[in-house]
């Protein structure tokens, strides 16, 4: 099991071994795109446009 964080804020958002598809950060409101285990959390297009704080 691993712990999945919020890229914008460092916030827990969930402890999975297996994840695919988008949870919202209660704490700073982005939404972050999960797909695990390849590793890769990445932003939604509209937040893609939008530099990262």
């Amino acid at each position: 099991m691993t712990e999945i964080r919020c890229p914008y804020c460092g916030w827990l958002l969930l402890k999975a071994i297996c994840v695919n598809g988008e949870i919202k950060c209660k704490r700073c409101k982005h939404t972050v795109r999960i797909i695990y285990p390849k590793d890769r959390v990445s932003r939604t297009e509209e937040e893609r446009a939008i530099p990262a704080r």
